[in-house]
């Protein structure tokens, strides 16, 4: 079975509260690519983790604070504009 990514489980939770809505054509399909430019985002957020973590292959073990300290320069940085 498939991990479900945090968009999809979004989108999920999203459809599940608000119910159907009865966009106009052109609003169907903006909302249809901005949930699939999301994706793309989170699948090259997930690549670009899944590299740095094989340099650490080469580096010593980080310590788990490292972890919080990549979230707050990075991930956290570039939610907050």
């Amino acid at each position: 079975m498939e991990e479900q990514t945090a968009v999809e489980f979004l989108v999920e939770e999203l459809s599940a509260i608000i119910g159907k809505i009865n966009f106009t054509p052109m609003q169907g399909l903006l909302m249809k690519d901005a949930i699939e430019k999301a994706k793309e985002m989170e699948k090259k957020q997930k690549m670009d983790s899944f590299n740095k973590g094989l340099s650490f292959a080469i580096n010593p073990i980080p310590k788990p604070e490292d972890a919080k300290n990549y979230y707050k320069k990075r991930i956290k940085k570039t939610n907050d504009r």
